[in-house]
């Protein structure tokens, strides 16, 4: 099963071998990266703040498929259009009990 509704197109580059996690300046991507659909949605500062204990520059939450759960490792870029964002944390996959992971889901940060 997959998530419905999937308005954003964007593109994920996992950060280069030998990257600096959590410091997306000192940070190298590679590639092309991957193109996905997924659904983005702003967040409040003082929800990710209170739920992750990490300020963060326009938070938003990144829904995708379960099998794209492996894109959004700590620091990978995020495009979409003109606007980068990098992953925070690790994409969380929510299974559910009877029916089989729905969708995962990541904060990303929006680049200043």
């Amino acid at each position: 099963m997959g998530l419905p509704f999937k308005p954003h197109s964007v593109t994920v580059r996992a950060p280069a071998q030998g990257s600096v996690a959590g410091r997306p300046g000192a940070a190298s991507w590679s590639g092309n990266g991957t193109a996905r659909s997924v659904q983005i949605t702003p967040m409040k500062f003082g929800t990710v703040f209170n739920a992750e204990g990490v300020q963060v520059n326009r938070p938003h939450l990144l829904l995708d498929d379960p099998d794209g759960a492996a894109l959004y490792v700590v620091n990978a870029k995020v495009s979409f259009g003109s606007r980068t964002f990098y992953v925070i944390g690790p994409s969380e996959t929510f299974d559910g009990i009877i029916v089989p992971a729905s969708h995962c889901s990541v904060i990303i940060s929006e680049d200043k």
